[in-house]
């Protein structure tokens, strides 16, 4: 007889605000403790005699040596404060996602893996079983820390991450090894993949311009990249007569996910830096129905948008109890939009209309913006999707290269913050 395995899919309550609204249209998302219970009743309903519950949630555990010890794990993260309020009974095992972090340790009794981010690495849990009643001997389970997937590593290491790659030079590549076994790509699909890794190669290779500084993200607040990204989404509406010219351009900052760094400028890099499907929309709003953007961002997510031919204006206050001079530490600090206007400081007409460009992402009420979407009259916005947001900078840097250098003058502040 094989044994029964109930696998339970849960997703982050924060689903329908990081994703396109039309993607999560008509459901609604549990608490993630309410809803491994749920999946835990129906689990047992079907005869299942092992647990494993599959979470996009998870958290981040600075010490892996240990399993038992979760005293550098951040125990106030989605993930374990939901194993906490559930305890360790109904669940077998835990494999975690979405906060790129690592865990291997118990939470609240139950055994739970994550490792980092994009397949680079691979976790295991060691359940062993009653050979009569299949029940998890919880005594015997073992957990293993992420182990990297790569085909060679760094002498003495288990490293083969590209940041190995000045040790590699003194210490030299050795076969990768685990649990005793060479670590090989399969022949086969290896052979399959080929010719699609290599268009993709092809693709990633592609120049674009080469970028002569460092141009970076912020956690919170106005970046230069931000700066970039906007600017090349405004740009990119005045060269194109399909698309209305824009006054004004908003990114949020969750969009963009990675720096560039000086020298050749690809597409693959440009893919890191907008990895996501997003395309143009334009949008004729307000100038209160602008300012009501930052205002649900803000007070949804905490969130402060990359934006073009606007400034911003927040207002400051120390949390109650709590009190620091960095004016960009939302763990300490209240905000409130205190001011949208014109980059000379003229304030936007209330009621007279502007055209705006941002992404679908927004466009749909994706980051806290869905209260204005939905109000918006049925011919408000148009979607371009023709022209995705990496096309639009794309572009626009082949045929107005300069923008980078405004861009790293950083001119007078698109978003200040002020004490109050």
């Amino acid at each position: 007889m094989g044994v029964k395995i109930g696998l339970i899919g849960v997703t982050t309550a924060e689903t329908p605000r990081t994703t396109l609204p039309d993607f999560v249209r008509g459901l609604a998302f549990l608490p993630i403790t309410d809803g491994l219970r749920r999946g835990i009743r129906e689990a047992k309903a079907l005869g299942a005699e092992v647990i494993i519950a599959l979470v996009h949630a998870g958290a981040q555990c600075e010490d892996l040596s240990d399993p038992t010890d979760v005293s550098r794990c951040n125990l106030r993260a989605e993930l374990p404060s939901a194993l906490g309020k559930l305890g360790s009974s109904g669940l077998d095992a835990v494999v975690a996602g979405h906060t790129h972090g690592h865990i291997a340790h118990f939470l609240s009794g139950v055994p739970t893996i994550e490792s980092g981010s994009a397949g680079q690495e691979f976790g295991r849990i060691d359940l062993y079983l009653d050979p009569n009643d299949h029940h998890v001997l919880r005594d015997r389970t073992r957990i293993a820390r992420p182990h990297p997937f790569c085909s060679e590593v760094v002498a003495g290491t288990e490293r083969c991450d590209q940041g190995a790659a000045d040790a590699a030079k003194v210490a030299g590549l050795l076969p990768a090894t685990y649990v005793g076994q060479a670590i090989m790509p399969d022949a086969r699909v290896a052979q399959v993949l080929e010719p699609y890794r290599q268009a993709i190669r092809d693709q990633q290779a592609r120049l674009i311009v080469h970028i002569s500084k460092p141009i970076r993200r912020v956690g919170f607040g106005e970046s230069p990249l931000g700066d970039l990204v906007t600017d090349c989404m405004r740009e990119a509406t005045l060269r194109d007569p399909n698309i209305p010219d824009a006054d004004f351009a908003i990114q949020n900052s969750g969009g963009i996910r990675s720096d560039i760094e000086p020298g050749p400028f690809t597409f693959g890099k440009l893919y890191e830096v907008l990895p996501f499907d997003n395309v143009l929309v334009t949008a004729s709003l307000t100038g209160d129905q602008i300012r009501r953007i930052f205002e649900l961002a803000l007070a949804a997510n905490g969130r402060v948008f990359q934006v073009s031919g606007l400034r911003v204006v927040y207002g400051v206050s120390d949390s109650v109890g709590r009190t620091s001079a960095d004016p960009l530490d939302p763990s300490v600090h209240d905000y409130r939009v205190l001011q949208v206007e014109l980059p000379n400081g003229k304030a936007l007409d209330s009621h007279g209309h502007y055209t705006l460009v941002w992404n679908d992402f927004l466009a749909h009420g994706g980051d806290g913006v869905l209260p204005l979407v939905t109000s918006f009259e049925a011919n408000a916005q148009r979607f371009h999707p023709s022209t995705s947001l990496r096309q639009a900078v794309e572009a626009t840097l082949r045929a107005k290269p300069g923008i980078i250098d405004s861009v790293l003058r950083r001119g007078a502040p698109r978003i200040v913050f002020e004490r109050r």
